[in-house]
């Protein structure tokens, strides 16, 4: 499946400025920027979406959030929420779903590495 998507995996929570990614709308609008800055270098480059994950370890969970990055006219809903819970369920690690956003699942952190 990683052939189908992008990944960027953010780990040192320590720093003072990363508390500010800890929310899922903030993770959002970064993936946003990283995919058009990444499509504005390489202009041949394939749609993929992007998967952006980062360590809380305050919490004990890795937020994961998937940004699409484009607009589909036919089916706008993002789908990696069924493929998060999939995942999670297949590897048999604990995850939380308490968003919105399909998008958006949090494992734990002792759990994250299987699941990735």
């Amino acid at each position: 499946m990683a052939q189908h998507f992008r990944y960027v995996t953010i780990e040192n929570d320590q720093l003072q400025d990363i508390q500010l990614l800890q929310f899922p709308l903030a993770l959002q609008k970064l993936g946003m920027f990283i995919i058009e800055e990444y499509q504005g270098k390489r202009k041949n480059a394939k749609d993929k979406p992007l998967i952006l994950s980062i360590k809380n370890s305050k919490s004990g969970f890795t937020m994961v959030v998937a940004v699409m990055g484009y607009t589909r006219e036919v089916d706008s809903r993002n789908s990696f929420g069924d493929y998060f819970r999939d995942a999670a369920a297949t590897v048999g690690c604990k995850s939380k779903h308490e968003s919105f956003e399909t998008g958006i699942v949090e494992i734990k952190n002792e759990d994250f590495r299987v699941f990735i």
